[in-house]
């Protein structure tokens, strides 16, 4: 006679521990999949859109972008006001418009390797009095106060000499601000296809 193997059922935390739906008693639960979860992704995105003509989706979105929320996007990611009335989630960090000078440009990547235990705090001092968490609550992009202190330029001369990393100042530095035009003109549109005869 063969032996009956019995198999304990885990419990719906455990089955589900890397992420999805699971049942848990009578509820049923969403873990999401890591960072950038699509399902909670495309609900924020969803929902932000139709708070205007669907009032109700604005209580699904607020319950999502809770930074205590499964995912817990809107604890770093910030959300704006829409100009058609809904909200919007800042998933990338700011971009210039194309075409657009700063007066800086640089690259996190290239220095993450000189990162000492402090983390970003190896370079960047943070600044108590500023009220980071101020644009987060209002929504409104133009409020945004940034929680570091301006870089000041020994923090970069301690690397950036001559004998070690160049101190060339237009490695870093733009001289002429503002929008321009591109140099060499776009070509999309200035081709016709050429079909072969049959």
């Amino acid at each position: 006679m063969a032996k009956l193997v019995t198999i304990e059922t885990a419990s719906g935390e455990d089955w589900n521990a890397t992420g999805g739906w699971y049942l848990d008693e009578f509820t049923l639960r969403y873990r999401p999949t890591g960072h950038g979860d699509g399902f909670i992704f495309a609900w924020l995105n969803l929902t932000g859109e139709l708070v205007a003509k669907l009032p109700a989706s604005g209580l699904i979105f607020e319950g999502l972008i809770s930074p205590k929320a499964p995912g817990l996007c809107g604890k770093c990611h910030s959300v704006d006001q829409a100009q058609a009335g809904g909200f919007k989630v800042n998933w990338l960090d700011y971009r210039p418009k194309q075409g657009q000078k700063k007066s800086v440009r640089f690259s996190h990547t290239a220095h993450f390797s000189l990162l000492g235990e402090e983390g970003c705090l190896t370079c960047h001092m943070r600044d108590g009095e500023a009220d980071f968490a101020g644009g987060y609550k209002d929504r409104n992009p133009k409020t945004f106060s940034s929680n570091f202190k301006p870089l000041a330029r020994k923090i970069c001369a301690e690397c950036h000499t001559s004998a070690k990393a160049g101190d060339n100042c237009l490695t870093c530095h733009n001289y002429h601000l503002g929008v321009f035009q591109p140099v060499v003109a776009h070509t999309k549109g200035m081709f016709t296809e050429i079909k072969a005869k049959p």
